[in-house]
């Protein structure tokens, strides 16, 4: 189970926004993995089943985030890790601005458009291996790319904003 710690680790920042807890929900992944190891069924994929603890985990964290107010994770950005050294500080400055606008947006994503592009981009899974995680046919799963793919490229490029309560724009979620 280790060897997916890093990779959920990202998984659930970028849907939680907060470097504690993203690490807080991959260290209750893994208890309840262990606690319910028993229902594993031999033969399946344990990654998939492992999201799906993951995905739920994260579920009930946004939903506790909820009764919280919506901080900024865009001091939990070092810089250093975006910079090559080579870079000049503005420009460092200007990929730590498009990292948190990209973040917020994967944040403010319904989880059944989060979730194919985070397993997709991050997790690097095949549409048949996110379709069967999901439980829904390959065709879905590509329409939700495409949609959530489309909203962040609007985002980015200024088409559609981010505001407290959602993302302003012509997309229905």
């Amino acid at each position: 189970m280790k060897i997916y710690s890093r990779e959920f680790f990202h998984f659930a920042l970028f849907r939680l926004r907060k470097h504690e807890d993203a690490e807080d929900v991959v260290q209750i992944t893994f208890a309840k993995a262990f606690r319910s190891y028993s229902s594993f069924k031999t033969g399946s994929s344990e990654k998939a089943w492992l999201y799906a603890i993951l995905t739920n985990t994260i579920k009930d964290q946004i939903k506790i985030a909820t009764t919280r107010p919506l901080g900024s994770s865009f001091d939990d950005i070092d810089l250093e890790q975006l910079a090559d050294g080579k870079e000049a500080p503005d420009l460092v400055l200007a990929k730590k601005l498009e990292y948190e606008k990209l973040t917020r947006g994967i944040a403010s994503l319904p989880d059944h458009f989060a979730a194919p592009l985070l397993l997709r981009e991050v997790s690097d899974m095949s549409y048949k291996e996110i379709a069967e995680q999901l439980v829904v046919p390959i065709g879905t799963v590509m329409s939700r790319l495409y949609r959530a793919r489309k909203v962040l490229h609007d985002l980015m490029t200024g088409a559609v904003e981010i505001k407290e309560d959602g993302m302003e724009g012509a997309y229905e979620m």
